[in-house]
């Protein structure tokens, strides 16, 4: 069914009047949300300014049956399309959105998914940072530069990718072995190689 702006808004008045904790628990999770969207933030997945798009808008992630579109990066992966595509254009939330035919998963599912997505993909980032981080200690120090580096633009090969600030950033492989070897260590062994 087709609401208006005027319409959604009665129906949610209508609501909270009828229910008041409905705006309790609305309050409860834009916090949840912000913290999630925090922890996108910190682990440098998106930026802040992306970050304060995400903060300052009721998302609440209705995924449908169906599989990411390949190529789409950790953080995306936990983001519906118009979400996603917010990244790079805050306005795509102005735009009229239209339902579509495939089923709609279950509300506290898809936000444990996606909080699921979040924190994986945080973690996953954090390691390759610091492994990274570690790389370019070692061959400061003079260990071998096949180890891994960061890639030139336009260079193919062996990439690993990981996001700084919301920026994508790759390193050219040349021994997948070691990479994966380093990105295994705890945080304390990965301090011993950097220091």
């Amino acid at each position: 069914q087709n609401l208006s702006a005027e319409d959604a808004s009665n129906t949610v008045n209508g609501f909270e009047q009828k229910y008041p904790f409905f705006k309790q628990v609305h309050d409860d999770y834009q916090l949840f949300n912000r913290r999630m969207v925090q922890l996108g933030i910190d682990a440098g997945l998106i930026t802040k300014k992306q970050g304060d798009t995400f903060m300052d808008m009721d998302y609440v992630p209705y995924y449908r049956f169906a599989e990411p579109p390949k190529g789409a990066s950790e953080f995306s992966k936990s983001m519906a399309a118009k979400a996603h595509a917010s990244l790079t254009d805050p306005n795509v939330f102005e735009k009229q959105l239209e339902g579509g035919i495939i089923k709609i998963g279950d509300l506290y599912e898809n936000i444990t998914r996606n909080s699921a997505l979040i924190v994986s993909a945080a973690l996953k980032n954090h390691a390759m940072q610091k492994t990274a981080e570690a790389l370019d200690k070692a061959e400061k120090l003079g260990g071998p530069k096949t180890w891994g580096r960061r890639a030139k633009e336009g260079e193919t090969g062996e990439m690993i990718t990981f996001y700084e600030n919301g920026k994508s950033v790759k390193y050219k492989i040349e021994d997948p072995a070691l990479w994966s070897a380093l990105a295994g260590l705890t945080a304390k062994q990965k301090q011993l190689v950097r220091s």
